[in-house]
């Protein structure tokens, strides 16, 4: 993780179409879009968390790449 950019390895072959994430925040902030629903990952996805105030916002980028050679 760079700041507010995300890079996640996978090995090859995982379907990167079809991905549910498991975030971790904190019980009052909100995250957008709701990571826990399939997503596609072939183009960077952005991610806006929101502060319990309701106001105070901060984007993520999320890209993954699939790195051939390495096995789950």
């Amino acid at each position: 993780m760079s700041g507010t950019d995300i890079t996640i390895n996978l090995a090859g072959g995982t379907d990167i179409k079809t991905i549910k994430s498991d975030v971790k925040i904190y019980s009052k902030a909100s995250i957008s879009p709701d990571p826990k629903k399939v997503t596609d990952y072939t183009s960077p996805v952005s991610f806006t968390v929101t502060a319990e105030d309701g106001s105070t916002t901060k984007k993520y980028k999320v890209t993954i790449t699939i790195v051939l050679g390495i096995s789950v």
